[in-house]
């Protein structure tokens, strides 16, 4: 079995202690419809249904059967949403079990009988007290409730994550955006660069998903194409996918380096892909781009290859290697594909730094991951800065799970101008 499909299998199996959770809840809830549905039959179904499911996507990949690829990539995307959808639920059931607890219980005929006789009464507070609860009984009562409310929980989740899941599947926008350093040189004032970051071609995201990118780039004309990590997942994709990036027209070249899907791959192979389609690939080392007297330089350093770690260290002795033979003066441009070296990097004199990796945690609030507010990395999405130094996470041209709320896909476009 291919390693490169274990993180699927792994994610999978996960939801099968979920899918009891929720099946439990379910017959709870709906007692005189589930009470009879056994829990390891239907744990059986579930589970066959997503290894066939797997089966049928690392079949497909290996023949390059794109549409049974298709239908098996959405059909396993589908179980996941209807998962995501129950899991969802426990924000909607507290808002509801708040709602519910003020609500009054139902009042039975007997209790409807002492409330009448209360009423008629001549004693002021029994009186009054029989008006109120005569009140509430015509109310809606905590059974009424539940029969009205029980599957609009599951419907709004399962439309939340439905929506997610298209928004994660859309097109990338395209962010236009400026930044002025006061030591660009004159002859790359207005230089435009093209950012593709964390492609991730694979199940979901197929070639057509590129070519649609490669035409609009064309009709944007950058002066150059960097290539930030994270590009391709499945790998009988990639050789296409580097012909098809290098159709992009530009005047100074297209650069990438490793992101650590590389590494989860295989990076020797991604390096002979490289190699064969001339596309470099760079490892700690620097292009230097030089019009007239004007000196611009490409630093692109590697990724350790894993997560689960601060990577700083290997960052900060990547980016030393790279700058050993820099030059002083030049406007220097990093390439790295996690953001975590930027507060190094502005100290070591990098002018703009680019980087991935983190998608912007695929959920953002007004232009910021929602993540950045309590995770020790603060650089997960947009531009930063740090004296003259600018730092421009992106969120990620794809996905490799396709679940996006506020925080489309995109190719930043930047235009270098001279301040």
């Amino acid at each position: 079995m291919e390693k490169k499909f274990l993180p699927l299998i792994k994610y999978t199996l996960l939801l099968l202690p979920v899918f009891i959770a929720n099946l439990y809840f379910l017959k709870r809830i709906f007692s005189s419809r589930f009470k009879n549905v056994p829990y390891l039959f239907s744990s059986i179904v579930f589970l066959v249904l997503l290894m066939t499911d797997i089966f049928l996507i690392m079949f497909s990949v290996k023949f390059r059967l794109e549409m049974l690829l298709r239908i098996s990539a959405y059909f396993n995307m589908f179980l996941i949403i209807l998962e995501l959808s129950l899991i969802s639920t426990l924000p909607f059931i507290f808002i509801f079990g708040k709602i519910f607890s003020f609500l009054p219980k139902e009042v039975g005929e007997k209790e409807n009988r002492n409330i009448l006789r209360a009423e008629n009464d001549e004693n002021i507070f029994l009186k009054d007290k029989a008006h109120k609860d005569l009140k509430s009984s015509k109310g809606i009562f905590r059974r009424d409730f539940i029969k009205k409310t029980a599957f609009f929980l599951p419907l709004s989740s399962f439309s939340i994550a439905s929506f997610g899941f298209y928004s994660g599947l859309k097109e990338p926008e395209y962010r236009f955006m400026d930044f002025h350093f006061k030591n660009l040189p004159l002859n790359f004032d207005n230089l435009k660069i093209v950012q593709i970051s964390d492609l991730h071609l694979s199940f979901f995201l197929r070639l057509d998903y590129l070519e649609k990118i490669i035409k609009k780039l064309n009709e944007i004309k950058p002066d150059m194409v960097l290539l930030t990590g994270d590009f391709v997942d499945d790998y009988k994709l990639l050789e296409d996918a580097l012909t098809l990036v290098k159709g992009i027209e530009n005047n100074y070249g297209l650069y990438a380096v490793a992101g650590n899907h590389e590494y989860y791959r295989g990076i020797e192979y991604v390096k002979k892909a490289f190699k064969k389609q001339s596309v470099p690939l760079m490892f700690n080392e620097i292009k230097k781009i030089k019009v007239k007297n004007s000196l611009l330089e490409i630093v692109g350093i590697d990724d350790p290859g894993k997560t689960g770690f601060d990577p700083s260290a290997f960052l900060y002795s990547a980016l030393d290697e790279a700058l050993k033979k820099a030059d002083k003066d030049s406007f220097k441009i990093l390439m790295s594909h996690r953001p975590n070296i930027f507060p190094y990097a502005s100290q070591k004199g990098i002018d703009l730094t680019l980087s991935g990796h983190t998608h912007g945690g695929q959920i953002a609030y007004n232009g910021k991951s929602i993540f950045e507010f309590f995770s020790e990395n603060k650089y997960w999405l947009g531009d930063y800065k740090i004296n003259e130094s600018i730092l421009y996470t992106t969120s990620g041209a794809g996905t490799w799970f396709p679940e996006r709320f506020n925080c489309p896909a995109e190719i930043p476009v930047i235009t270098l101008k001279r301040r």
